[in-house]
């Protein structure tokens, strides 16, 4: 709701899966303020930086403030609640000394079967540390047409928030970040730049400058004592030598809209030591940029899509010194049409071809030599159509993929062949109806010794009636799922008593469901929902089973 100037906004979510023994699955976020200022309690997402902090859920405090020229951003909380690890129980003699095998060493139960184990450190499941993440971002610019932006960004372990943990982490990263925007947002260049540290393990706090200036040969400048406020560093924290710039991360990106182009030209550069807590899913050890083109033809009706990124994966070994660990080279080429007709009657199309390949260049004889192409096709169309005075749409959609593996294509392999058809009918009286085939092929390697297959059909149907001035809705449906799986079977050839191989079924199951149901407004915002449910499963490798769910739910919205 709102205010006037001043916004406010709540959400809950529940779930039965909440468990203390894992991170939460319930959100909860409170939000008020206004354009200007405002502050955010619960779970929050905050999205700081692409490098940094991008969407990284974090249960504290979020708050802004947006003066134009001058902004500041800031969050504070939790992004691991902490979950205690799990031993293995001991054996106690009759004097409470732990038992023994003949070898010395302590004779392990384990907590859920109570067998015995063998076990060095005596931990049947490692905790997880319960994790606080400290950012802030002050900007110069409102963003509209420049902005300027310097984001720190603190994440650290609790190392007393568990017992039986392992490796607790500190780190910091700071960095920038830019947006310059013209012309009403036609043109636009972003770019940022992270440099990172990280201690993989804080467990036994930092070293002293003696122990590193004689473990490493070297003359440190700073006493990592006295800088345990800001990162604790010891022979884990990464990088060892900053020097080096093995942990900086950058990349820019252009779009620019003229005539009928859209432009995009993308470049990322992320070092191979670079990490941030903030965004754990960031690719590292990686170079390479990206180019693309969309044009607008024919009035607006004809988009071409053109486009091609090539990677480096691996970047920082093209310079190790080592033939066996050379980088990967990552290529994309695509192409695609769409054609929407502003004329009824005419059909919407929409046609994409890509192309990827890895491959480095290794000799074939090599383990870690890859070389391989993969090629996806696909084909869109609707189509609206109109015979008597019964309205359809028809949907159509065919999707193919193809890989081949010069090196190993007896096993690595892989075709995927996709299509679905639905058509949907509306008819003069109130009720409408959708029927849906989809059907998909999937093999793996090539030969007899090596070729999996699996095949997935879909045959559905359903149907809707309205009653009542459109206060209830009726409901019918039977759909029918079949799937067949074969591997190789090796066996001896009863005439040549040679080892041969032939295809065997792992799997070949049907289930039929069908049921009905209905949708009643009872009052405003008041509805009652309810259907009935039969399911047939015959699986001809495994078990069958019929059953019936029965289901009535009373829903106020408001």
């Amino acid at each position: 709701g709102s205010y006037r100037a001043i916004r406010y906004r709540g959400h809950a979510f529940i779930t039965s899966r909440e468990n203390s023994e894992f991170q939460p699955r319930n959100r909860y976020s409170l939000e008020i303020g206004t354009s200007w200022l405002g502050v955010r309690f619960g779970d929050t997402f905050p999205r700081f930086s692409e490098l940094m902090l991008n969407g990284k859920r974090v249960r504290g405090l979020e708050a802004y403030l947006k003066l134009g020229f001058v902004n500041i951003e800031f969050v504070q909380g939790q992004t691991n609640r902490s979950v205690n690890g799990i031993p293995y129980r001991h054996l106690e003699t009759i004097s409470g000394d732990t038992l023994k095998d003949n070898r010395g060493l302590p004779i392990w139960i384990h907590p859920t079967r109570g067998d015995t184990v063998i076990s060095v450190d005596g931990i049947y499941r490692y905790g997880t540390f319960g994790q606080n993440l400290m950012a802030i971002r002050p900007s110069f610019g409102s963003g509209d047409h420049f902005q300027l932006g310097l984001t720190y960004l603190k994440v650290k372990d609790d190392v007393n928030s568990i017992s039986h943990g392992i490796n607790p982490k500190d780190n910091i990263v700071i960095g920038p970040d830019l947006i310059i925007s013209i012309n009403d947002r036609r043109f636009e260049f972003r770019a940022g730049a992270a440099f990172s540290l990280m201690t993989t393990d804080i467990s036994t706090g930092p070293v002293s400058k003696t122990e590193i200036d004689s473990t490493f040969d070297t003359d440190i400048p700073l006493d990592p004592v006295k800088f345990r406020k800001y990162l604790i560093i010891n022979t884990s924290t990464t990088p060892l030598d900053p020097s080096q710039l093995s942990s900086l991360a950058w990349h820019m990106r252009l779009r620019w809209t003229f005539r009928r182009n859209t432009f995009r030209v993308r470049y990322k550069n992320i070092g191979s030591e670079y990490f941030s807590l903030g965004n754990t899913y960031l690719r590292r050890d990686i170079a390479g940029y990206a180019i693309s083109d969309r044009i607008r033809l024919y009035h607006n009706q004809i988009y071409l899509t053109l486009g091609y990124e090539q990677f480096l994966d691996g970047s920082s070994r093209r310079t190790d010194g080592n033939p066996d660990t050379e980088p990967v080279t990552l290529g994309n080429f695509r192409v695609g049409l769409s054609y929407f007709p502003q004329k009824s009657g005419l059909p919407r199309i929409n046609i994409n071809v890509r192309k990827r390949s890895r491959h480095n260049d290794l000799d074939t004889l090599l383990t870690s030599a890859v070389r391989n192409n993969t090629q996806d096709v696909s084909f869109q169309m609707g189509y609206d159509i109109q015979i008597g005075q019964l309205n359809h749409s028809l949907n159509v959609s065919l999707v193919g993929t193809d890989r081949l593996d010069d090196l190993d294509p007896n096993i690595t392999n892989i075709s995927n062949d996709m299509k679905m058809v639905t058509l949907q009918s509306r008819y003069p009286i109130p009720l409408s109806t959708v029927f849906t085939f989809a059907t998909n092929t999937n093999i793996t390697g090539r030969g007899l010794a090596n070729t999996y297959s699996f095949k997935y059909n879909l045959y559905g149907f359903n149907a809707n009636y309205m009653m009542l001035n459109n206060k209830l809705k009726l409901t019918a449906d039977i759909n029918q799922t079949a799937a067949m799986g074969e591997k190789p079977l090796m066996y001896t050839d009863p005439v040549t008593s040679l080892p041969a191989y032939r295809a065997e079924a792992y799997t070949d199951f049907k289930r039929l469901t069908y049921g009905l149901g209905l949708h009643y407004q009872i009052a405003a915002n008041q509805y009652i929902l309810g259907d009935v449910r039969f399911i047939r499963f015959n699986d001809k490798a495994a078990t069958s089973y019929n059953d019936s769910i029965i289901r009535l739910r009373y829903e106020y919205q408001y």
